[in-house]
């Protein structure tokens, strides 16, 4: 009877769970879903493959340490997941996977409300002037979400440096439309473990 009663909830969970995830990932529902849900939106995934807009832009995730005398490092690209396919990569693209997971996590962090006053510094990324729009993670519950973490934890466990006491990400941007790339999200610094 316990199990039977166990079953079905789990069932329900499920079925809500692909309910709510199905909403989000069409057009409006993200916004609807964000007055119900409020910050627990961020556990919610959000899938868009090709309609109604299919991805236009690749991005690319960079980080750098602040040092114990306070110096920062240069920012620094993580390899592999936006080289190019090469010519049979419409058939045979192993590489897509690692692209797609970047795609896929960095959705949640650069929508939504953008904030003029993010904790970022987008002259010292590339970017030519303060018109990028960066997205906040003061006051907001984007540090918690597990797109925010699965990044955190993946950047924190690159090698780093004996004198490195912490760690800020950036997510950026770029096309073949567009001149250089520009930061769409930059994080806070994370202290590293020795």
């Amino acid at each position: 009877m316990l199990e039977s009663i166990a079953a079905g909830a789990t069932v329900a969970l499920l079925t809500i769970f692909t309910a709510v995830t199905c909403v989000n990932s069409v057009q409006g529902g993200s916004e609807r879903l964000q007055r119900i849900l409020g910050p627990f939106l961020g556990l919610v995934p959000k899938y868009n493959f090709f309609a109604p807009h299919p991805g236009r832009v690749d991005y690319y995730l960079v980080y750098r340490d602040r040092c114990v005398d306070g110096k920062l490092t240069k920012w620094q690209e993580v390899d592999g997941f936006s080289e190019p396919p090469d010519r049979l990569g419409w058939l045979w693209n192993p590489s897509y996977y690692q692209t797609k997971i970047l795609f896929d996590v960095v959705g949640p962090l650069t929508s939504g409300p953008v904030d003029e006053d993010a904790p970022s510094e987008p002259e010292q990324i590339g970017a030519d002037d303060s018109e990028n729009e960066l997205r906040s993670i003061d006051d907001k519950p984007i540090h918690l979400s597990v797109h925010y973490l699965t990044i955190l934890k993946f950047i924190s466990e690159l090698s780093h440096l004996d004198v490195s006491e912490a760690r800020q990400f950036a997510i950026m941007r770029g096309s073949r439309q567009m001149d250089g790339y520009e930061p769409v999200f930059v994080s806070k610094f994370h202290a590293l473990e020795q």
